[in-house]
């Protein structure tokens, strides 16, 4: 289009861009200035930028002028984003693609990431073994020795789900820019991007139910994991709502109780009732299958295993799950942090049919 046929807005934006396409590292005239130029208000000019920022081109300092955002790693003061989490051993699939998603958002707006892993934090042997994450006093003192070396340093804190809300608010005050993922919190100026832990429990064991698995069992792993924990208690919730009085109490099965395990294999193999075993964790639920596969018992025909975790290593397996976008909540924690603002964020759960769940 000719420039004499553009308006005074479109020739003010086209000469922005020209700009950012030279790269010139210095700021953009003060909008007031850029007004008077093209024949525009102060409000216009600023609308104008306003818009290339929200595309990414532009970065505003905090004197209220405007950069080309490449310029920001050089004006800015360098602060990393800090993550603070477990040890990412092979089978931590969550924990990897909660931080893919923080560390591509982080890259979006130029900001580095300050990586550190805890080896306290959270110690297991194998993805089927009983977990020991650290007691509150041992999480005090590593979320002391972070802050020591640490403080003043960063822009913000991301921390692993397992942390409790105890030890976090013991440095809230000197780290207020703090957020976590999938667990609830009783911390109010805590980011939080949590799991809609009702809404999960109700569609997998809607779906149980639906399809034909009459007895419920819940799968029990270590007790002290908080979402797995808040999502059973939601689920026993929601079956009494679902059965009413008429519903027996649900069973409750943990994986490491070797003669719970046989006794339910034994009780399959003689009977031919139809069990669904409501998993709040991946890894749990392909121990379920395998046990009871390897026992001889139909799957889905008999027993119907669903996880209410859903990462990578579930779907591929294809069991069927409830999951969320952890990758989401990893953006979304790092966009709250990059604010500089605390949110309280909700993400559903999807459904996913796998070959561990059929009609009756």
């Amino acid at each position: 289009m000719p420039v004499h046929s553009l308006s005074p807005v479109q020739r003010l934006e086209r000469a922005v861009r020209a700009r950012l396409e030279r790269a010139e590292p210095t700021a953009l005239a003060p909008t007031r200035d850029l007004g008077l130029e093209f024949g525009v208000s102060h409000a216009t000019a600023y609308r104008v930028l306003l818009k290339l920022e929200r595309e990414g081109l532009l970065w505003r300092a905090g004197n209220g002028r405007y950069f080309p955002r490449t310029v920001k790693r050089y004006v800015a003061p360098l602060r990393p984003m800090a993550c603070l989490i477990r040890r990412l051993g092979e089978w931590s699939m969550l924990c990897r693609e909660v931080m893919e998603g923080f560390s591509d958002a982080c890259a979006e707006q130029d900001t580095p990431i300050l990586l550190l892993n805890s080896r306290d934090l959270f110690v297991q042997k194998d993805p089927y073994s009983a977990g020991r994450t650290a007691s509150v006093a041992k999480q005090k003192d590593i979320l002391l020795d972070f802050h020591r070396v640490y403080g003043g340093k960063i822009g913000g804190l991301f921390l692993d789900e397992l942390w409790s809300d105890e030890a976090i608010a013991m440095i809230q005050s000197e780290v207020p820019n703090c957020a976590t993922f999938y667990r609830e919190s009783g911390l109010t100026d805590l980011g939080m991007a949590r799991a809609d832990f009702s809404a999960g429990a109700l569609m997998g064991l809607s779906h149980l139910l639906v399809s034909g698995y009459s007895t419920i069992v819940f799968v029990e792993i270590f007790a002290a994991y908080a979402p797995a924990r808040t999502m059973l208690a939601e689920a026993k919730r929601q079956l009494a709502k679902l059965g009413g009085k008429s519903r027996r109490a649900p069973a409750t099965l943990n994986i490491h109780d070797k003669n719970a395990l046989k006794k339910w294999r034994d009780r399959l193999a003689r009977s031919g009732e139809r069990v669904g075993f409501f998993c709040p964790e991946d890894n749990a639920a392909m121990f379920v299958h395998d046990y009871f596969a390897e026992g001889g018992i139909d799957i889905p025909g008999q027993v119907g295993v669903v996880s209410t975790m859903g990462t990578r290593i579930a779907l591929e397996k294809r069991i069927t799950t409830v999951g969320y976008d952890f990758r989401g909540m990893g953006v979304a924690a790092a966009e709250m942090l990059l604010r500089g603002k605390a949110e309280q964020v909700s993400c559903a759960p999807t459904f996913v049919p796998g070959r561990t769940t059929g009609p009756g």
